[in-house]
């Protein structure tokens, strides 16, 4: 409000200052006395406007410098405004003067023309000889008059000059005597006395020298006044002279001073006829000049009133982008410009109230999605999310855990890109591939071979209700159910072990009681050759009976769960001593040791785990013809965002059969011809009971590897990141 309030003055006393100079101005140019005597303060007057005029410009014209260079808001229309301005300003102010200094030159040089000149000298001389031409025909009347008067007596003297007078239309006769008194008179206004001029106002007269002059009187008016000499007979007597009065028209008399005050102006304009021109051309070009400035600085003003609120918008728009979105404008006036800026208001509350809602629906999509994150993360069924074209957008940490992988793979990557990473994969996604293209609801038993060896996936899928992109998606449920059906079978064959050794075991030892009460009570009782056959023949039923009671011994063992006794293990010490008892019998076959000390201690049974190891190394020492060797390894993994410890336990024996590989672990499952079968599913069981994982791989150099991995607890986890030692402790047993 302040700004515009000084604005509407600033041009408000523009205006008033323009309108008085130029008032002044042309007051002054109509009078050239005037305009000699207001000169200098004309030009003081209008030198102190233009200075004020270029000063206010000057500062204008500097701070819209300093913001062109600072790149200020609106700056450059300001600059492209005020040039325009200035253009439409100065092009047609300028024809304007070019045209008028021309005209006003012409119209001086016209007012001095010769022929004007000799016009009015032509003039008054004309005026002049019709005043002559008047005073001689007084004069002659006024001779006349006193010629006759000579011959008249002094009683009728005031009848005759009644006569004279009204015959020569005179205002006035009277006739004085030598000593100035009057002898007689005759005036058209009785009640007015004769006057009669002294000698001394008349001066000598003679025949040839009379009195003519023009006097200006109360009675008459403008008058010649006219004296002349009466002549006498008698040349003793003293001549006596004769006054006469007649009137001067008004008329010549008015145009004759006319005349002669239009020549003597003409011939002061004559003397100032350049220093006019000067006069003129300056007030001109002070009023071009004042007019041009006063143009550029209305120029500055217009334009920043035009450019204030467009400034104000591109500085909203910068906030608004910047993402202040309840930006407001100050609004001024009612104009289109005004209209603009209340639009921008109305815009911003409504995009604020807009994006508090969104902010509210973001926020409550955001708990929505923590929520199902959450829950996606703390189940044990993998999800996936696919779209038509193979595109994993989301998968949950435990179907990374079930398939073995990476988390990052199964997040914005396509199945080519998993499938060339974990070739695993393959057969999972052709599954799911088919069933998108046919079902939309659908389910499937899914068999992978992974790292941790053969598992089985109970797969599902549904296709979703919102879909984005007009692409079709699925929801892929995956359950691993490997250790609910090994499970199943673990129990099933525990059951069938405790029948076994419940039905067999029971009968083995009369069976062999009976075999050794026969060979004691018929030995010595039959001949020789028969003795040897019977001897033979009770041996062989007491080692059979044996041998039962071995496996089912083995059957109890498997069938059994004992209770555990947990306890901190360090798993490189119990492999050192577990060595120690194969290192005198088994001298063709070395076992070497790459053990990582800074793995850390174990929670598990030492007499289950024990009992995990030998049967991996009796199972290699078993595949072994004659002479090989058997490497035992540790170290630490990070796999899947879990933490384990790892025992290896490779061979250089025959392999193991791709056709017995995925149930190598199940019992009475072996390609030994001796043995229960049982020694493997043993171990399957111990790693169970541990929580661990097992499986068997191809070694590098022909053999067989076996691969366990014990969990970690979060203590055991804390202390293998603050172990600093990484070195590992190698040595051969042989």
């Amino acid at each position: 409000m302040n700004s515009t309030f000084r604005n509407t003055a600033s041009v408000m006393a523009l205006v008033i200052l323009l309108v008085v100079s130029l008032y002044s101005i042309s007051d002054a140019t109509s009078n050239s006395a005037t305009f000699g005597k207001y000169y200098n303060w004309l030009v003081f007057f209008n030198a102190a406007g233009l200075a004020a005029l270029l000063g206010l410009i000057v500062y204008n014209l500097y701070k819209l410098i300093v913001q062109y260079r600072m790149k200020a808001i609106g700056s450059r229309l300001t600059t492209r405004l005020i040039s325009v301005f200035v253009l439409l300003t100065i092009i047609p102010v300028s024809i304007v003067y070019y045209f008028s200094l021309s005209f006003l030159h012409r119209s001086i040089d016209s007012w001095f023309d010769v022929g004007i000149e000799t016009a009015l000298e032509d003039s008054l001389q004309l005026g002049r000889s019709a005043v002559d031409l008047r005073k001689r025909e007084a004069l002659n009347k006024a001779l006349m008059i006193a010629s006759e008067i000579t011959d008249i007596a002094d009683e009728l003297m005031v009848v005759y000059l009644d006569e004279a007078r009204e015959q020569h239309n005179a205002n006035e006769l009277t006739l004085v005597d030598h000593d100035q008194s009057i002898l007689a008179s005759s005036s058209i206004d009785s009640t007015v006395l004769p006057t009669a001029l002294s000698l001394t106002d008349v001066g000598e007269l003679g025949t040839e020298n009379h009195y003519l002059n023009l006097e200006e009187s109360s009675v008459y008016g403008l008058a010649i006044r006219i004296v002349v000499l009466v002549p006498s007979s008698d040349v003793t007597v003293p001549s006596k002279t004769l006054q006469a009065l007649f009137p001067f028209a008004d008329r010549l008399n008015e145009l004759t001073i006319g005349v002669q005050n239009a020549f003597e102006q003409y011939k002061e304009l004559a003397v100032l006829r350049n220093p006019l021109k000067t006069s003129f051309t300056l007030a001109l070009s002070v009023i071009w000049l004042m007019s041009v400035l006063s143009a550029v600085w209305l120029a500055f003003i217009a334009a920043r009133k035009l450019v204030s609120p467009i400034s104000d918008l591109v500085e909203g728009t910068i906030s608004v982008a910047a993402g202040d979105y309840e930006k407001q404008l100050r609004v001024e006036g009612s104009d289109e410009l005004s209209i603009l800026l209340q639009s921008f208001n109305t815009m911003t509350r409504k995009i604020s109230k807009s994006r508090a809602i969104a902010e509210q629906s973001q926020l409550m999509e955001a708990m929505q999605k923590n929520y199902l994150e959450s829950v996606m993360a703390h189940i044990n069924s993998g999800v996936l999310t696919i779209d038509e074209t193979g595109f994993i957008k989301s998968g949950n940490p435990a179907a990374c855990s079930i398939f073995g992988i990476e988390s990052y793979f199964f997040t914005e990557l396509y199945i080519d890109d998993v499938v060339r990473e974990y070739p695993m994969m393959q057969g999972f996604f052709e599954t799911v591939r088919r069933h998108m293209q046919q079902d939309s609801e659908w389910q499937e038993e899914v068999v992978i071979f992974g790292h941790s060896g053969r598992k089985v996936l109970r797969v599902s899928g549904t296709t979703l209700e919102t879909q984005s992109d007009n692409r079709m998606e699925q929801v892929i449920v995956v359950d691993d159910l490997t250790e609910l059906i090994q499970a199943q079978k673990d129990s099933a064959w525990s059951e069938m072990a405790r029948r076994l050794a419940h039905e067999i075991k029971n009968p083995l030892t009369p069976i062999q009681l009976s075999a050794e009460r026969l060979q004691r009570i018929l030995s010595g009782e039959v001949p020789p050759d028969k003795q040897i056959m019977l001897d033979r023949y009770t041996q062989t039923i007491v080692q059979q009976v044996e041998a039962m009671k071995s496996m089912v011994n083995a059957f109890s063992d498997y069938a059994r769960s004992p209770a555990q006794k947990l306890e901190s293990l360090n798993l490189n010490q119990m492999l050192e001593e577990i060595t120690i008892l194969y290192d005198e019998d088994n001298t063709d076959v070395a076992i070497e040791l790459d053990l990582d000390i800074s793995i850390p201690e174990i929670q598990g049974d030492a007499v289950r785990l024990r009992q995990l190891v030998h049967n991996l190394i009796k199972n290699s020492l078993e595949s072994i013809d004659q002479i090989g060797w058997i490497k035992m390894q540790t170290r630490s993994v990070r796999e899947t965002g879990r933490h384990f410890a790892e025992l290896s336990i490779e061979d250089s024996g025959a392999g193991i059969d791709d056709k017995i590989s995925e149930s190598l672990f199940e019992p009475y499952v072996t390609t030994k011809t001796s043995g229960s079968g049982l020694g493997l599913a043993i171990v399957k069981k111990i790693v169970d009971e541990h929580g661990g994982v097992v499986w068997v791989e191809k070694s590098t150099q022909g053999g067989a590897k076996f691969i366990v991995r014990f969990p970690l607890t979060s203590q055991m986890k804390d202390q293998t990141s603050s172990n600093e030692i990484s070195e590992k402790d190698a040595r051969v047993i042989s």
